[in-house]
């Protein structure tokens, strides 16, 4: 795999600071929807309570620096990266920043919560997995 011609994509996990209203989160991925799409990332949001879990793809250059910007960001704290990797093909083509909120009793009926994950990461079931078992140790109460 030549390096020049694939993507690097993370995932990570945080927990809020504090808890965001929808309102808060929705502008957050406003912005930051418009930010990856000049950055050229693409990616999913995945919120379960005052838990995050957020998967990028993009060219390193990019995606390096930004994540060092999360990093950073006050917002959130207990940043955990579970998985990173190359890849030639991107999962959200059309998505700079796609955000999904799971909701609590959600995340608790039997199979929803893997039938989510799985519809999201649908072609990519190393990564689908370890997102699930992530889901799934953010879930239990």
């Amino acid at each position: 795999m030549n390096l020049q011609d694939s993507y690097l994509c993370l995932a990570y996990s945080s927990r809020l600071v504090r808890s965001l209203s929808e309102t808060e989160m929705n502008g957050l991925t406003t912005i930051a929807d418009r930010n990856n799409k000049s950055r050229n990332l693409t990616g999913v949001l995945l919120r379960f309570g005052d838990h995050i879990i957020q998967y990028l793809e993009g060219p390193h250059f990019h995606l390096a620096p930004l994540f060092h910007t999360i990093c950073q960001d006050k917002r959130h704290g207990n940043i955990r990266v579970v998985y990173m990797g190359t890849t030639m093909q991107r999962l959200f083509k059309s998505w700079n920043c796609l955000y999904r909120q799971v909701e609590a009793d959600t995340a608790d009926a039997p199979g929803e919560l893997e039938r989510q994950i799985r519809s999201i990461f649908s072609t990519e079931t190393e990564l689908s997995d370890t997102l699930l078992r992530l889901a799934r140790e953010i879930a239990r109460p």
